[in-house]
């Protein structure tokens, strides 16, 4: 390449760069200026409720499965055939009290009853016979040893007391043969419901023999299981014999026949110790007539097995705030609101239901507490409120 043309290239470039610079130099001069404006974003929209203090009357939510109050096994306790069946002893039926359930062949007790009763008689007339002989050894002793003790076996004391326990024996064997005559009539120990059936006529069955299971309709029971920190809100005595008198009450729910059902029952017992399972304190509720059958008020019949919801009333307290749940922060804590500004609170939770929380302190009446969401809470922030009706 000759110098002449390398010499152009080298101007031509420096000319490029010179131009480009002072393009570059004219366009930063000659741009438009931006003017910055401020936006002002306006405080969020939360939601308040006022607070409210007055009596509240504590309740204890759980829940539980219905169970008979009183379960028996009926059982054969003599062998022998099945003669009748009563038509009420099918599952789901009901019996009266003392009603004849099964009804056995009674023909060898009462064989064996006559028997006894010949036995009875011979017996007390062998006693009658060794009596008269007591008495004619006696009188002949006394005539020939007027001034010495008779041996027992000269006055026939043994053989006395031999017949003597003969008579006695007698008389039991009467009293077996006539109860085992009346154990061939199986009867209802009180009016109930047939749980299960496990006899037919022609059936032969043997002492301890289960013919059928029954359980009183009178009441029922329903084991509930609370956490012992939930006692406190309770009247619950635990320095007690017995049943509890004058329980908490409890209103029992469940869906039944497509409708929200209650029954209402109360507690009775607390049994004897934590459950091992979830480690919580079981507390028993009865309800009476579950049935209905003593009432002229119609009511769905509470059935054994059904699952339900129990709410156990507790103690009143005279002074309360009830807020949502929504109200609760994190680390125990509030928001309230004043003058358009968000305050942060600290508070103590009596106790936490469903949907509310019960404070008994922290709180005055009248303050507006936040239960709305708020992102990035900082104490002091301005918010607008609207306020939620209770």
């Amino acid at each position: 390449m000759s110098k002449q043309r390398l010499l152009a290239n080298l101007v031509l470039a420096t000319t490029v760069i010179v131009v480009g610079v002072l393009v570059s130099s004219w366009m930063i001069r000659t741009k438009p200026l931006v003017e910055s404006t401020r936006v002002d974003t306006p405080p969020p929209f939360v939601r308040v409720v006022p607070v409210e203090i007055g009596p509240h009357t504590s309740s204890v939510l759980t829940h539980g499965t219905v169970e008979p109050g009183t379960q028996t096994r009926l059982l054969a306790e003599v062998v022998a055939r099945v003669l009748e069946v009563s038509k009420g002893l099918e599952n789901g039926g009901f019996v009266a009290e003392d009603e004849v359930l099964v009804r056995l062949d009674a023909t060898d007790y009462e064989l064996a009853l006559e028997e006894a009763r010949l036995g009875l008689a011979q017996a007390e007339l062998r006693l009658a016979r060794e009596q008269a002989d007591a008495a004619i050894a006696k009188d002949d002793w006394e005539q020939s040893h007027p001034d010495r003790t008779p041996d027992p076996l000269v006055l026939r004391e043994p053989q006395l007391a031999e017949a003597r326990a003969a008579l006695s024996a007698a008389r039991a064997r009467i009293q077996k043969a006539g109860r085992d005559i009346d154990r061939c009539l199986v009867r209802a120990p009180y009016e109930g419901r047939v749980r299960s059936q496990n006899v037919a006529r022609g059936d032969f069955v043997q002492p301890g023999q289960e013919l059928a299971r029954l359980y009183a309709i009178d009441r029922f029971e329903v084991r509930l299981p609370i956490p012992d920190a939930e006692l406190a809100h309770l009247e619950i005595p635990f320095a007690y014999e017995g049943e509890i008198e004058d329980g908490p009450t409890v209103t029992l729910e469940a869906r039944f026949a497509g409708e929200q059902r209650s029954w209402q029952g109360r507690i009775i017992r607390t049994e004897g110790e934590l459950d091992k399972k979830s480690r919580m304190v079981i507390l028993v509720a009865t309800v009476e007539d579950p049935f209905a059958m003593r009432t002229d008020v119609p009511r769905a019949p509470l059935s054994l097995g059904m699952f339900v919801e129990a709410t156990i009333r507790g103690k009143t307290l005279d002074e309360a705030i009830l807020l949502p749940r929504t109200a609760l922060r994190s680390g125990g804590r509030v928001f309230v609101e004043k003058d358009g500004r968000l305050g942060i609170r600290a508070i103590e939770v009596h106790q936490s239901l469903r949907d509310t929380v019960v404070l008994t302190r922290g709180l005055a009446e009248g303050e507006r507490v936040v239960v709305s969401t708020v992102e990035s809470a900082v104490e002091g922030m301005r918010v607008r409120t609207t306020e939620v009706p209770r």
